[in-house]
Order: structure tokens, then sequence, then C-alpha cells
């Protein structure tokens, strides 16, 4: 039940942190857009996976 809650710690904040990024990333020169595969991606790896979208999508390609 332990690793359950921390899961979901996780991804909740993956998500909200998807959700910030997209609402305020124009301030910051950034553009993170919600689809399905930004999505799943920080919602199971959480904000590692959201700073992760942001290198991959705004520094790399």
């Amino acid at each position: 039940m332990k690793y359950f809650k921390e899961f979901l710690y996780s991804a909740f904040s993956g998500v909200i942190s998807l959700i910030l990024v997209n609402l305020f990333g124009f301030y910051m020169g950034v553009n993170l857009t919600v689809s399905y595969i930004n999505s799943a991606v920080s919602f199971l790896l959480g904000i590692p996976g959201v700073t992760a979208l942001l290198v991959l999508e705004n520094f790399i390609f």
C-alpha cells in the first residue's frame, strides 16, 4: 500500500507539472503540448518524465 501511495503522488505531481509547463511555458520560452504520449510519460514517470520531455522536445529536436 505504501508503494501505491508513492506512485499516485508521483503520477499526480507529474500531471500537474505537465499542465503548469503547458500554461506557463510560453513565458519561459519552452513549449510542451498535452498529448496522449506526453500525458502517459508524465503519469508514469512523474516530474523526471516531464523534465525529460522538455529536454527532448525543446533542446534536442
